[in-house]
């Protein structure tokens, strides 16, 4: 009797996706076509960053297109600080050369993730807000460059793929 309804059940859905035409899903066929678009497969969304610490370890690491540095530098144990993952100060958003937005809540309030990075990838890094630099100021000290930066918040994409990122030691534990 359960054989039977097993086999009802199978035929109502296979059916129902026969009936689905409009897109033309197929699920055994690679790679999946809805309205003429190809879906991305992971692969496609995967970056490698580069980090090298102060003692010139290096650790080449795959990502997320999506990710921070902080988040990539956490999943694969890199050693970065960064307590309060740069979501909990205002953040500015810089929409046009004349319209930058303030967004509460959203923004790094530690700035203990701080990374250097080439000037070289200064056109593909994101705007750096007044914050971010007073924060890297106040905490780093001696130790801020201009090519210092938060990890938590650059957003990498595809551009990003065999980017160098510099780790200085950790802070002084008082600010920890």
């Amino acid at each position: 009797i359960k054989l039977k309804y097993f086999k009802t059940i199978s035929l109502n859905i296979n059916n129902s996706i026969n009936k689905f035409q409009p897109n033309k899903i197929r699920f055994n066929s690679f790679p999946l076509q809805l309205n003429s678009k190809t879906f991305s497969t992971v692969a496609d969304n995967t970056i490698k960053i580069v980090f090298i610490d102060e003692e010139g370890n290096k650790a080449t690491v795959p990502g997320y297109v999506g990710q921070t540095l902080l988040d990539i530098a956490r999943r694969h144990h890199v050693d970065i600080a960064g307590i309060c993952g740069g979501r909990d100060h205002p953040d500015e958003i810089k929409h046009t050369e004349n319209w930058v937005e303030t967004v509460y809540g959203s923004g790094p309030t530690c700035c203990l993730c701080m990374v250097k990075i080439s000037s070289k990838y200064n056109d593909i890094l994101p705007y750096q807000t007044k914050a971010e630099v007073e924060g890297l100021i106040d905490y780093w000290d001696d130790e801020y460059r201009p090519t210092s930066r938060l990890a938590c918040s650059i957003t990498v994409d595809k551009r990003h793929d065999g980017m160098v990122v510099f780790v200085p030691d950790a802070p002084p534990t008082t600010y920890v």
